[in-house]
């Protein structure tokens, strides 16, 4: 089992600066369910425990005998299949990936707020009586960015003030979601969100805070995911609106397609790799 945790670290820490902290994280936890799989055969004989690491079919059976929903199921498998990958190319080893299948799962269509509800979860943000003016000018600015320009959680976490242009009207997302650390590109930025971010710059300038981060904590330092999820609930709490970070960005582009703006133009400002994730939103309505 040493040897297994060594060999996926030097993995990790090889093919690093191809990918994002978040597929790191996610490979991670891909391989610690493997081990715990493996590690509940410790007490096997040697031929069968070595026969186990090879039995990636088993592995997804016991996740879903433990509650699994299939389609964490399908992502771990994924995550686990790349480090085998590698570790075949690199020592030609038996990857038993070579003989099992993709565990299946029923996509659920993306979620999308009614034009109704975005402006609700809004307006609670920016009128909640329990925060001060510059948590309600940031925290409306927050939510707008991942509903008006569609930008992922992470990537809205990663925003510099040197990525704001809002002359020109866009936000440079570098590293998004995507192989080899992620693409850059450039989110716009419509007149509402301008707006919006507009009152937020102000707010920031007016108590001092100087730092790169363009979503400033309190202490003056970059908020992190556990922050905007306190804010999420609380917002939802407030308004009555059940929403995540992810289908506010699911409401962004589902709203572009009911406007009728063309597929492969919503799939670029979406920042999707491949239009075909891009036509899952028609399932939407």
């Amino acid at each position: 089992m040493q040897q297994l945790q060594e060999r996926f670290d030097t993995y990790l820490d090889r093919t690093s600066i191809q990918k994002s902290p978040r597929t790191e994280r996610w490979e991670r936890r891909s391989f610690s369910g493997w081990r715990r799989f493996l590690e509940e055969g410790l007490g096997l004989p040697a031929e069968a425990f070595e026969a186990r690491v090879l039995e990636v079919d088993e592995w997804a059976t016991w996740n879903r005998r433990r509650g699994v929903s299939p389609i964490t199921v399908n992502s771990y498998w994924r995550g686990l299949r790349l480090f085998f990958n590698d570790w075949e190319r690199r020592e030609d080893v038996v990857n038993p990936f070579r003989r099992s299948r993709t565990p299946r799962f029923q996509a659920a269509p993306p979620k999308a707020l009614t034009q109704t509800d975005c402006r609700r979860l809004l307006l609670t943000a920016a009128n909640m009586p329990r925060w001060d003016r510059f948590q309600r000018a940031r925290n409306t600015a927050l939510l707008a960015t991942m509903l008006y320009a569609g930008l992922r959680l992470g990537e809205v976490l990663a925003l510099l003030y040197a990525d704001v242009d809002l002359e020109e009207g866009t936000l440079r997302v570098v590293r998004g979601k995507g192989r080899y650390g992620g693409r850059t590109r450039l989110a716009e930025v419509g007149p509402d969100l301008t707006a919006i971010l507009n009152a937020y710059v102000k707010e920031r300038r007016h108590i001092g805070y100087q730092n790169p981060e363009f979503f400033s904590s309190l202490a003056g330092g970059r908020l992190g995911v556990g922050g905007i999820n306190h804010l999420i609930r609380t917002v939802r709490a407030a308004s009555g609106v059940r929403f995540s970070a992810h289908v506010l960005r699911h409401s962004f582009v589902t709203h572009l397609l009911r406007a009728g703006v063309p597929l492969y133009i919503a799939r670029d400002l979406a920042g999707h790799a491949n239009i075909s994730t891009t036509l899952g939103y028609t399932k939407v309505f």
